[in-house]
């Protein structure tokens, strides 16, 4: 037991240095995790219908209550908002050089 090759670990990479909460120091790391602990347990309180009356909040009327968009929608929005803003910034360079002759 005596004669076991020692093993330095710390070439090796750790979980805690492959991600981005390493780069963050910890006191931004605490803000960070506090705030969004804070949010969903505000959310999740306040969708309770016996806080909401007891705080006198209104209901949202039925014709006035929109779906969210599902992730895949936001991402094809995205997409399509940046590929129109790309044909815009195109036909502006376009236009420009052909001012330029």
């Amino acid at each position: 037991m005596a004669n076991l090759p020692s093993v330095c670990t710390s070439s090796l990479p750790t979980a805690n240095s492959l991600t981005l909460t390493n780069l963050f120091r910890q006191g931004v790391l605490v803000y960070l995790l506090t705030g969004v602990i804070a949010m969903t347990a505000q959310s999740l309180v306040l969708r309770a219908p016996s806080i909401r009356k007891a705080l006198n909040i209104p209901r949202i009327p039925n014709h006035l209550r929109v779906k969210p968009p599902t992730f895949l929608e936001t991402v094809k929005f995205g997409v399509d908002w940046f590929k129109s803003k790309s044909a815009e910034a195109q036909a502006q360079a376009r236009a420009q050089q052909r001012k330029k002759f």
